[in-house]
């Protein structure tokens, strides 16, 4: 949640008529999903209060807010933009126009769900590389610690050992890993 002081010092982006209408709509013409970042981050969370800061950012101009880790704050949200809907704080045609845009990116990205053919389901789900994954999976799931600020996916496994290792997923095996104290 940046604050962008040459456009609006007082709010972040997230929250700035001034971004993400004047800016982002306006200026640049822009017509895709605007998806604010987890409202529950303190930089908003602490100032505006989650609920007020999901009607604050549709207000500005999101299509989508997220509220990413805790029920309370998520139902709240809900329910303070329900409020700002029927008190009309929330304007009806913004709410067209966004789920206008939510409907384009759904069609555009989303394949039309199908029933699964049973047969493809056997030959993938439960497969042999599948039952190793889960096995050391489930060797490992009681020491798996998620490590804060780090690049890519990262965990460090059993923290209390003299030796941890960083596990890096990627695209050619199903991870590297690195072994430090």
């Amino acid at each position: 949640h940046v604050v962008f002081q040459a456009l609006d010092p007082k709010v972040p982006a997230t929250l700035s008529k001034t971004v993400l209408t004047g800016l982002l709509r306006k200026e640049l013409k822009y017509r895709g999903l605007v998806i604010s970042d987890d409202l529950e981050m303190k930089a908003v969370a602490d100032h505006w209060g989650v609920p007020e800061a999901a009607v604050l950012s549709l207000e500005a101009g999101a299509d989508v807010v997220l509220v990413c880790k805790t029920r309370d704050l998520v139902l709240g949200s809900i329910e303070a933009i329900a409020k700002a809907i029927e008190s009309k704080r929330l304007d009806a045609r913004g709410s067209a126009a966004a789920d206008s845009r939510i409907a384009d990116a759904r069609t555009r990205f989303l394949r039309k769900q199908c029933p699964a053919d049973p047969a493809d389901v056997t030959r993938v789900v439960g497969c042999s590389l599948h039952r190793d994954v889960a096995a050391e999976v489930a060797l490992w799931v009681n020491y798996i610690t998620p490590v804060v600020g780090a690049r890519e996916a990262a965990v460090a496994i059993d923290p209390e050992a003299a030796e941890n290792q960083l596990i890096f997923p990627n695209e050619e095996t199903l991870s590297q890993v690195k072994t430090f104290r």
